[in-house]
């Protein structure tokens, strides 16, 4: 089976660079979806789990801004772990042309280890915010 074939360590990376390539049309007659079908099957995905993946992957490609689920874990794993994180949305407008500061948000280690969320207009209420889940959280919240 495919699940016990070992991958390169850049394996993930190779097959997002793909799927960014294919969806800025750099990809010959392939797009994001075609991309995302094309590396299910070779990831031997089961036919019965693509449908909700394909299904993420074309909301993300429909936002503005991506949630950055990878740049939160290597925030996560370089910089929370040893210091709290000010994190500041800063969006920017081009009809007409602006500039607006959302609510600043902190990531930080709790006592216990887990990473903790919390609002500036909320300071005690921390709540638990694995990586993925805050970076989802933090861009819906914030950002189109």
């Amino acid at each position: 089976s495919a699940a016990g074939l070992p991958r390169p360590p850049g394996a993930r990376r190779l097959v997002e660079m793909w799927l960014m390539c294919a969806a800025a049309g750099l990809v010959p007659e392939q797009d994001a979806a075609a991309a995302g079908r094309a590396a299910l099957a070779a990831l031997a995905v089961p036919e019965a789990e693509r449908p909700p993946l394909l299904s993420a992957l074309a909301s993300d490609m429909a936002r503005e801004t991506p949630r950055r689920r990878r740049l939160f874990r290597l925030l996560a794993g370089r910089v929370a772990r040893r210091r709290p994180l000010v994190l500041i949305p800063i969006m920017h407008g081009t009809a007409p042309a602006s500039v607006s500061v959302g609510e600043a948000w902190s990531w930080e280690r709790g006592a216990d280890g887990r990473l903790l969320a919390r609002r500036a207009g909320a300071p005690d209420d921390a709540r638990p915010a694995a990586p993925d889940a805050f970076a989802v959280r933090f861009v819906e919240e914030n950002f189109r």
